[in-house]
């Protein structure tokens, strides 16, 4: 309903070049940005991944500058359930995400081209539900959230989606 998150402790752990976020959601409002999981120190953010409307939003935030990117209009549903993820590698001079919508990479589009500069470092928060700085919560429900400081390929993306975190209640 927006307006639940989870906070994980602060870890220099998170602080990473190279990220995969990966989670269960199911959104019950489509409208504004979202927040699903994200890592900032404070209130700067590092790495999210979202929705915006019905398309599904990833931010990465460096020293000053922002890239932003968005799969096409009508991505999602309210109501149906996606398993959703995202790898990044700062690394790459691409500089480009890629977006997994039950395990199949979707369409991208760069809203800003990829950040620069030196990474947000420092103890960051995981905060899971809602931005570190306590906006755009997200309305719905969101389960089995991981965060890998690696890239995930394909094949291990499709095999976090079909294995539960822990066991069956």
């Amino acid at each position: 309903n927006g307006s639940g998150n989870v906070d994980i402790n602060p870890s220099s752990n998170i602080d990473s070049d190279t990220i995969t976020f990966s989670a269960w959601v199911q959104s019950d409002l489509l409208s504004g940005a979202r927040i699903i999981v994200n890592t900032g120190v404070g209130n700067v953010i590092s790495y999210e991944l979202g929705t915006v409307g019905n398309r599904i939003l990833f931010w990465a935030r460096w020293s000053g500058y922002s890239g932003h990117w968005e799969t096409p209009a009508g991505s999602l549903v309210p109501g149906t359930w996606y398993h959703l993820a995202v790898t990044y590698d700062r690394r790459l001079s691409s500089n480009d995400p890629v977006i997994y919508m039950n395990g199949v990479p979707v369409q991208v589009i760069e809203s800003n081209s990829g950040p620069s500069g030196s990474a947000v470092t420092g103890q960051n928060h995981l905060r899971i539900g809602q931005r570190v700085d306590s906006v755009q919560g997200f309305d719905g429900r969101i389960d089995e959230v991981r965060y890998y400081n690696h890239i995930l390929n394909q094949t291990e993306i499709q095999d976090d989606m079909n294995t539960a975190v822990g066991p069956a209640p």
